[in-house]
């Protein structure tokens, strides 16, 4: 049975407690519903270097467990809105991402799902991301629900049916397709999409690439597998083109893997993935792929 665990900031220190994670819940409690899935709901306590510097010790420990206490009383109103599942409640303390990843660890299939606001550029290379920090250490798919996400209508349930697969040839993109059977999505329509730049031979280690015949060879995969099957192959930049696809054919999902460009030149102009999270107006399923190694 899958896990779906669900990382919510609760900080009594900041004008807005709950910042963006709340954004991820109407998603959490469809795929709860729809995956069948328990749930656990997980905060953190983010505690301030100064505050721990604190001299008096007993008053730090006093304030740290009115903070659990007043987060613990949070996650238990939240847990009342996933409509009879079974609902675990985990308040930590220390580094948010390292807490997710900890949770991952000792759950079984996890499914992390989250919101984030995607710092950029320079922000991002300072104070960090804590859903791309959780998805370069995690072994587990991460369903992240960005800034331009819709909210869903308060009444409207969220259901998971058209995912929109981008690949380029690569056995290492193609793993997007595994994370949707680890996160145990079952009968999909899937759009496999590929995106050929201009000018750009399609290339595949040392063989040429048609991507017509490519894309019909693994929908008839997919397809012995029980997903519904459709292919696009479009002209542009790849970010571009994935982010307008999935608008077009209503998509409700992008599912990709992370491999892309790395260090500061992905921080500072953005890897497709960290495009298409920007841009999108759809959740997007991030998976990093096996025997890629984490940090």
């Amino acid at each position: 049975m899958p896990t779906i665990i669900v990382p919510l900031l609760c900080d009594r220190t900041k004008a807005d407690p709950h910042g963006v994670s709340e954004r991820a819940l109407p998603w959490a409690r469809g795929l709860a519903k729809q995956l069948a899935a328990e749930v656990v709901l997980l905060t953190a306590l983010d505690i301030p270097p100064g505050l721990l510097a604190m001299a008096d010790q007993a008053l730090l420990r006093q304030l740290l467990d009115d903070w659990r206490a007043e987060c613990l009383t949070y996650l238990e109103e939240v847990a009342r809105t996933f409509d009879g599942r079974v609902v675990s409640l985990e308040v930590d303390e220390g580094d948010p991402a390292s807490a997710i990843v900890r949770i991952a660890s000792q759950v079984n299939e996890p499914l992390v799902t989250m919101a984030s606001h995607l710092r950029t550029g320079l922000s991002r290379l300072v104070l960090g991301s804590i859903a791309m920090r959780v998805v370069s250490f995690i072994e587990c798919p991460v369903l992240i629900v960005g800034q331009r996400v819709p909210a869903p209508l308060e009444t409207a349930a969220v259901e998971v049916s058209r995912v929109l697969v981008p690949l380029d040839g690569s056995s290492l993109a193609e793993q997007a397709l595994d994370a949707l059977s680890i996160a145990g999505f079952t009968g999909l329509h899937v759009i496999l999409l590929y995106v050929t730049e201009p000018g750009a031979r399609d290339r595949v280690g040392e063989r040429d690439l048609r991507p017509d015949a490519y894309l019909a060879d693994v929908a008839a995969r997919l397809k012995e597998r029980g997903f519904t099957v459709e292919t696009s192959v479009r002209e542009g930049k790849p970010p571009a083109a994935i982010v307008a696809t999935a608008g077009e054919m209503r998509a409700d999902l992008i599912a990709m893997t992370t491999h892309g460009r790395s260090g500061l030149r992905a921080v500072l102009m953005g890897s497709t993935v960290e495009q298409v999270l920007h841009g999108a107006n759809t959740p997007v399923l991030l998976a990093r792929p096996r025997g890629e190694s984490s940090g």
